[in-house]
C-alpha cells in the first residue's frame, strides 16, 4: 500500500505505469538533487551589477496613447543649404501601446559594472561624468566619455566602469507598459572567455 504525502512534492513526480516502484524511486532520487544543481547553475549564470554608488528614478510619466511620431530636419545650416548633399537627419518613433517613461540619475564607481541585463524598450543615456566601457552581447566593447551618449535595447548589454572615477549616467527610458525597466540577463559565452563581469 502506498502513502501519499501531500506536503512531499517529489511524491508529486507522475511516471508512466511501465516503470517498477524501484525505478520509480530510484528516479525521484536523483530527480531532486539533479533539479538543485539545474536551479544553482541558473542562479549562478545571472550577473548582477556591483559598485552602483546610486541608482535614482528622478521621474515617471505614461502616454495616454500609442505613440507615432516622425521628424525630418533638412540640412539647411546657417543658410547653408546642404539637403542637397544628403546632410539631413530623421528620427522615427512608434510604439503598438501605451508607453512609461523614466528618467534616471545612476553612478558607478570604478570598477563597479551594471551587469548583464536588457530592457524591454530603449534607454537613451549619456555620461554626465566619468567614462565607461560598454559591452555589447557579442561583447564588442565601446568606450564612452563624459560627454558621449548612446542606447540600450532588449539586447544582453553590460556597462563597466574602467577608470579611476565615478562615472555619472542620465538615462531616459521608454518600455512596454507595466513591464520592469530591466531584467537580469544571464552573460554570454564571450563574456566567461573574457573574464568580464
Amino acid at each position: 500500500m502506498k502513502i501519499y504525502q501531500p506536503w512531499s512534492w517529489t511524491s508529486r513526480l507522475h511516471f508512466p505505469p511501465t516503470h517498477t516502484p524501484q525505478t520509480r524511486t530510484m528516479m525521484r532520487k536523483f530527480s531532486v538533487p539533479f533539479l538543485i544543481v539545474l536551479g544553482m547553475a541558473a542562479v549562478a549564470l545571472a550577473t548582477p551589477g556591483s559598485g552602483v554608488v546610486s541608482n535614482v528614478i528622478l521621474a515617471t510619466g505614461t502616454t495616454l496613447d500609442a505613440l507615432s511620431e516622425e521628424v525630418f530636419v533638412d540640412g539647411n545650416v546657417d543658410g547653408d543649404d546642404n539637403a542637397q548633399h544628403g546632410n539631413h537627419w530623421q528620427v522615427k518613433l512608434a510604439t503598438s501601446g501605451v508607453s512609461n517613461f523614466y528618467v534616471q540619475d545612476s553612478t558607478i564607481a570604478p570598477g563597479g559594472y551594471s551587469g548583464w541585463h536588457t530592457h524591454p524598450g530603449v534607454l537613451l543615456v549619456t555620461v554626465a561624468a566619468g567614462s565607461v566601457d560598454w559591452y555589447d552581447a557579442n561583447c564588442g566593447l565601446h568606450h564612452y566619455n563624459t560627454g558621449d551618449s548612446f542606447t540600450e535595447n532588449n539586447e544582453p548589454h553590460d556597462v563597466v566602469n574602467s577608470g579611476t572615477e565615478n562615472a555619472r549616467l542620465l538615462g531616459a527610458y521608454i518600455t512596454k507598459q507595466g513591464a520592469a525597466r530591466r531584467a537580469e540577463s544571464d552573460a554570454p559565452a564571450c563574456a566567461v572567455a573574457l573574464g568580464l563581469p
